[in-house]
């Protein structure tokens, strides 16, 4: 009898022991969950710098109450998401895009952890600042927060005849094609089939650059011009609307030309000609180099603005 009781002593201590052994390897399972997601909040850096006339932001300082939170179930290998959890993980992590854009200092390789001070993601660089100074002598530019849409307008009207002229470019426009051009070139994707005759080759490339729309007007006809803003202004293509009694220069390309003739391809156009329009768009209308660098300063900025705008908005939402 003695010798059963022991027996059945010892059985119950292997089956505690073995319980304990399954509670320490589930905490351990967990703790190393925790340190992954831990790593997964190290900021990998800032979009951009830049400023719009969004509201001021609330700068907010990183703290470990932003991390994700997830449960994982008996066995250790599932995780357990519950409506509440996802939504409380989504508002970390645009929190941690939040600290990204406000703390800049968190993506340099050299940063011990720290927060580093905090910086406001939609002030104007002061190259653009002084820039803008300048065009707001000729220039009157609209910009409403919250619209990609930016609008430019020449305060006083062009001789001759005493055209009306406006310029139009949305900020969420990706890069122009001869950018994406560029960069297959970079990267060794394009081929000694693909390069263009000796007589293409001396053709002037259109660098990379932000696509907006001139618009001339007067006497109820408006030249519409496509335009790349990069170094200088270059052409891409002219069309001549009819605009009636009422023009608008607010309307895009599209509504303006509508089912009108376009003109021919701008660079099957002879060549003098090119030369001509792009004089005439570049010191007629008054579109000299720092109205193209401030066209590709501005929709950098404008952009970056809105996009911590929709943050903090996405953010408030979810919250």
């Amino acid at each position: 009898r003695n010798n059963h009781e022991d027996e059945s002593t010892f059985v119950h201590f292997i089956i505690s022991l073995h319980g304990q052994i399954i509670i320490m390897t589930l905490l351990y399972r967990q703790a190393i969950r925790w340190a992954e997601i831990g790593r997964k909040t190290v900021v990998a850096g800032s979009r951009r710098t830049g400023r719009s006339s969004c509201p001021a932001p609330r700068v907010t300082t990183p703290t470990v109450s932003t991390l994700p939170l997830r449960l994982f179930s008996t066995s250790g290998d599932e995780f357990i998401m519950t409506p509440d959890m996802a939504a409380k993980n989504l508002s970390a992590y645009i929190e941690k895009e939040i600290i990204s854009e406000t703390h800049p200092g968190l993506s340099d390789p050299e940063n011990d952890g720290s927060p580093g001070e905090a910086v406001d993601p939609t002030e104007m660089p002061e190259e653009l600042s002084e820039l803008s100074n300048d065009i707001d002598r000729d220039w009157r530019v609209v910009a409403a927060p919250g619209n990609r849409m930016v609008r430019m307008y020449r305060k006083e009207p062009v001789a001759p005849g005493g055209a009306k002229v406006s310029i139009s470019f949305d900020v969420q426009d990706g890069m122009t094609e001869a950018e994406e051009d560029s960069e297959e070139i970079e990267m060794g994707e394009v081929g000694s089939s693909d390069m263009m005759d000796g007589e293409e080759e001396d053709e002037e490339e259109i660098p990379p650059g932000v696509s907006f729309t001139l618009t001339v007007t007067k006497a109820g006809r408006s030249i519409v011009c496509s335009c790349v803003a990069s170094d200088a202004v270059y052409v891409t293509s002219v069309a001549l609307a009819e605009l009636g009694d009422n023009p608008s220069t607010d309307a895009d390309e599209e509504s303006i030309i509508g089912s009108q003739y376009r003109g021919p391809m701008f660079d099957e156009i002879d060549e003098d000609l090119q030369d001509g329009i792009t004089d005439y768009v570049r010191y007629t209308c008054g579109l000299s180099e720092d109205t193209a660098a401030f066209i590709v300063m501005y929709s950098d900025y404008k952009e970056q603005c809105e996009y911590f705008n929709w943050l903090q908005k996405f953010q408030s939402f979810v919250q």
